[in-house]
Formats: C-alpha cells, sequence, structure tokens
C-alpha cells in the first residue's frame, strides 16, 4: 500500500528505454560522446545493495578507463557526497544527485512492490551480505546510520529530521524506489538494459564489457582501504556517523 500511495504522488514513469533505441534526453545528464557508457541508478542511500552495486562499478570506472561510469543517487546531494566518501568513494565514477527521481523517471524506473522488497529470498540475502562482505544496512535497522543532514523548515530554521513528502521518501532516498543500469554507445544508442527484478539483485558489470569488447572483470576488484572520516566542526556532528565497533559477547 505504501509503495501504491508513493507512486501516486511520484514523479510520472516514461517507458523503459529499449535495447537499440535511443537514449532519453535529460537535460540534467549530459552523457559524454567520445566513449561507451555505463550509467547506474542506485537505490535509497544506506540501502546495503546499492552499496554493495556502487562499490563495483567505483571500481571498475578505475580499472576500465574507456568507459564513462555515472551513478545516479536519490538522495540529497549533502547525505550523497557523505555517503560515497563514507564507502570508499567515487574513484573515476561520476555521481549525479536526483533527490526528486525526474532522472529515474525519465529513464523508466519505478517502484519496487512489497514482495520485490521483502520477498524470503531478498530478506535472506539481505543477512548473507551483511555476514559474508561486511555490508549491512546502513538506513534503516542495520548498525551503521547513514548520515543526516539538517532540512531547511518553512519559517526557515534548521530542522536535523527530514520531513518526508511522500511514503518512504527521505534525505536519503525513497526506499521504495527501484534500481536499474543501461549502456549507452557513443552514438547515444541504447546497448543493453538491466532492471532488477527483486531488491537483492546485482548486477553483472561483464556483458557490458563484453559488448563493447573489453576485457571482462574475472576477479573482484581489490579495494582501497577507506578515507578515515573527516573531522566534523563542533555543532555539525549530526552531519556524519561514523560506524560502531561491535564487540564479540563472552562466551558462557
Amino acid at each position: 500500500m505504501a509503495a501504491q500511495n508513493a507512486k501516486a504522488t511520484g514523479p510520472q514513469i516514461a517507458p523503459l528505454p529499449v535495447v537499440d533505441g535511443t537514449a532519453p534526453d535529460s537535460p540534467e545528464l549530459s552523457l559524454p560522446r567520445s566513449k561507451p557508457v555505463l550509467l547506474v541508478f542506485l537505490r535509497q542511500c544506506g540501502d546495503p545493495f546499492a552499496e554493495k552495486t556502487f562499490r563495483s562499478l567505483a571500481a571498475l570506472s578505475e580499472d576500465r578507463p574507456e568507459l564513462t561510469c555515472i551513478a545516479v543517487s536519490q538522495a540529497i546531494r549533502e547525505v550523497t557526497d557523505l555517503w560515497v566518501s563514507d564507502i570508499g568513494g567515487a574513484w573515476e565514477t561520476e555521481v549525479v544527485a536526483d533527490p526528486e527521481r525526474s532522472l529515474f523517471a525519465r529513464w523508466g524506473l519505478g517502484l519496487n512492490t512489497s514482495w520485490q522488497m521483502f520477498n524470503p529470498r531478498a530478506l535472506y540475502s539481505t543477512y548473507a551480505l551483511g555476514r559474508d562482505e561486511g555490508i549491512w544496512s546502513r538506513a534503516w535497522g542495520g548498525h551503521r546510520k547513514v548520515p543526516t543532514v539538517p532540512t531547511e523548515t518553512s519559517s526557515g530554521e534548521a530542522d536535523a529530521t527530514p520531513k518526508p513528502k511522500i511514503p518512504g521518501q527521505s534525505a536519503n532516498g525513497n526506499k521504495w524506489q527501484m534500481g536499474g543500469a543501461f549502456a549507452i554507445d557513443v552514438a547515444g544508442g541504447v546497448r543493453w538494459v538491466h532492471v532488477p527484478t527483486a531488491s537483492d539483485d546485482i548486477i553483472d558489470f561483464n556483458p557490458v564489457l563484453e559488448m563493447f569488447g573489453m576485457q571482462p572483470i574475472l576477479k573482484p576488484t581489490k579495494r582501497r582501504r577507506s578515507p578515515e572520516p573527516v573531522a566534523i566542526a563542533e555543532g555539525q556532528h549530526t552531519l556524519y556517523q561514523t560506524a560502531t565497533v561491535r564487540e564479540t559477547p563472552p562466551r558462557r
């Protein structure tokens, strides 16, 4: 029901681009024509699968400089920048903030259903991702929380609690929003479309690399260590929250 209400008040969704069609005209997003583009739309900042996807894209952007990598976040710019820094940096990926989700809508990406979000496989995959790779939800229910930023109220005063306009909406994005990925050639034609069927779908970028005649990534790229959190001025500590180290409980 929440997803249906959000859909009713959110941006109007355009038809999904098709392979061999032309990339949608997006004034907010200028696609370069010097080399192929891998365009990835992310779920809510703090979502563990969005983090997994972005880490893979960021590593790919450095390993394959002949490919332009662009990530679209639905969080506000301040949260997007803090989230990207916290999970390891953008490397050579261009990051676009789209808090109104107009780009998502223009590229045909609407909202997930309750089943896509909370089916048993998706719930177990969320737990397995945290258990196996240490990537937990930062937006809700996890032990690492996505940063929050003050928002302006109607009176012009800062309020540390963003006020959602539609169900599921926050400064981090809309938790019902689906992600997706597209490959665009130098002529502006859509060559590959990937729309996840469930919230736990992990995108495989190798088909794109092979299609453009590039070597696939056979092994996970080694990540640099994430940068340490920068000092936060007094009075602005709500802008950033560092990870909480959990101690292993003693055996009884």
